[in-house]
């Protein structure tokens, strides 16, 4: 570990944090005769390595051990999570609800008719919530109205403006950058709105 912890410092600068993983869990309380625990240990050695080796402090490093790991694995989004895991069955994946739909449409026989479909306000959050393509689109259609409104007030309010309106102008200029047009599978909305 320490020896990858000085090639990461020496051939990798822009590295700013190192993971290791390892296949087993560390015990937590110290074993017979021993005043620490093992992730005591490794702890002790983090700070000694930081201390030690030049310019490892910059660096952050965790350790994974098998819980970790096994956590990770189990909620990987392409997993469905542990009933994919546990029972080798897939829940909530597109097929699945496809299936889903279709068995319901054909219990329902003539009764269902695709005309009389309700949409739900409730559809679009969960769309969100499953970054699907019709919430993309949606989402895109809506960002570019905002946009395109923020820029009509920009150009209406001409330059001799109130102290208030400059501030609200100054605000919409940055705004096509604050809300991204089609953000990372992770959205971190608090910087969006800040």
């Amino acid at each position: 570990m320490e020896g990858s912890l000085k090639t990461v410092v020496e051939r990798r600068p822009e590295c700013e944090w190192l993971t290791f993983c390892i296949p087993f869990d560390l015990p937590d309380a110290p074993g017979r005769g021993q005043r620490q625990s093992a992730r005591e240990k490794f702890d002790d050695r983090k700070r000694s390595w930081c201390k030690r080796i030049p310019d490892a402090g910059r660096v952050r490093i965790e350790l994974w051990s098998e819980g970790e790991l096994l956590e990770r694995l189990v909620q990987h989004r392409n997993q469905r999570g542990l009933e994919r895991f546990w029972r080798d069955r897939e829940v909530f994946s597109p097929d699945w609800c496809r299936n889903r739909v279709e068995t319901a449409v054909r219990s329902a026989g003539r009764r269902y008719s695709p005309e009389l479909q309700v949409e739900l306000p409730t559809a679009f959050a969960l769309e969100g919530l499953a970054l699907s393509e019709s919430w993309w689109c949606r989402y895109g259609a809506l960002r570019e109205s905002v946009v395109s409104a923020a820029r009509e007030v920009e150009r209406s309010a001409g330059d001799d403006t109130a102290d208030e309106t400059q501030q609200l102008c100054d605000m919409l200029k940055s705004l096509p950058e604050r809300i991204p047009e089609r953000p990372p599978e992770r959205v971190r909305w608090n910087r969006c709105l800040t």
